[in-house]
């Protein structure tokens, strides 16, 4: 299980280990009540935990491409 916070509210990504391999839980997050779009924050999770970056790097990374981050 990976636990992850965002914008201060703890995300729960379960997965399932099959006999077969390890297979992502089918269930969707939920981004109700959050101020962006659940792309968004799947993206700058992504890359919060694909590379060796750190929450200002992110929040630069989505200045460039037009998204002001408050937070």
């Amino acid at each position: 299980m990976l636990v992850v916070l965002v914008g201060g509210r703890e995300m729960i990504f379960g997965v399932i280990v099959s006999g077969r391999g390890l297979s992502v839980d089918a269930a969707v997050p939920s981004y109700r009540g959050y101020r962006y779009p659940g792309e968004v924050i799947a993206h700058c999770v992504w890359l919060y935990h694909r590379f060796p970056l750190s929450l200002r790097d992110v929040e630069e990374l989505m200045l460039e491409r037009g998204l002001i981050l408050i937070g």
